[in-house]
């Protein structure tokens, strides 16, 4: 469905991942952010696979059905976008890649949130609508943190 297997990080070896939650404003190195960041697109990349995975013509049962998986993307997704919003940089190019992203990622977290509230009560329709939501965030994540961003 979102077709998002494409997202890139954003380059040179991984930092492991961040483990210890970033308070609000704190000021953290390029290093930390770039590590927040591969994991906002890991987070959507591993999102993507999952709805990836919902068949054409959902029932509601179907819908049920991946409501825990959609919730673990969903939560995932969710530690993801606090951790880039409670963060900030020094480094102003990238401090404005952060204040682009960070809205991006909100926005995906809140629609897989709302795929699987939809998911866990069979409401395929609103399931629909919040998958295309999230297709949208997912790619708009992946054009602010290409190469070229």
């Amino acid at each position: 469905m979102l077709g998002t297997a494409g997202l890139a990080g954003c380059g040179g070896a991984p930092d492991p991942v961040p483990t210890a939650q970033v308070a609000p404003g704190t000021t953290v190195t390029p290093s930390h952010y770039l590590a927040l960041v591969r994991e906002a697109v890991a987070a959507a990349r591993a999102a993507s696979i999952r709805l990836d995975a919902l068949p054409d013509g959902l029932t509601a049962a179907q819908a049920q059905a991946a409501a825990a998986g959609l919730a673990a993307a969903a939560a995932r997704a969710e530690r993801a976008a606090e951790q880039l919003s409670a963060a900030r940089l020094d480094d102003q190019r990238l401090e404005s890649q952060r204040k682009r992203v960070t809205p991006l990622d909100v926005t995906l977290a809140s629609a897989l949130r709302a795929a699987a509230d939809a998911a866990e009560g069979g409401n395929v329709t609103a399931l629909d609508v919040a998958v295309a939501q999230a297709a949208r965030a997912a790619a708009a994540i992946h054009v602010a943190t290409g190469p070229a961003a």
